[in-house]
């Protein structure tokens, strides 16, 4: 009689294990899933930004550029000389 409960303990604890295993793989699954909607959704909005900056690029206005060209894009100092081709404070060519 005791080894036929042994068996069936065991037969019971490799279900169980089973049974845990398909629970865990499917719950990675589900994981791996989310993170991919996660990523297709994360890619998508931050296309969706890309498109918005070119726009805002494209309708700067000519007065804000002319207004740019006048100080140094690197340190923001001002410049004084149509001509001048490096900024006089960092080096930077203009």
């Amino acid at each position: 009689m005791k080894q036929r409960e042994m068996m069936g303990y065991a037969i019971i604890g490799i279900l169980i294990g089973f049974v845990i295993l398909l629970l865990v793989s499917m719950l990675i699954g589900i994981i791996i899933m989310i993170l991919a909607v996660g990523i297709l959704i994360g890619s998508f909005m931050i296309s969706k930004d890309k498109d918005k900056k070119e726009t805002i690029v494209t309708s700067t206005s000519t007065s804000t550029i002319s207004a740019q060209l006048n100080f140094c894009p690197e340190c923001g100092t001002k410049i004084e000389d149509v001509n001048q081709k490096f900024c006089v404070k960092c080096g930077k060519e203009l």
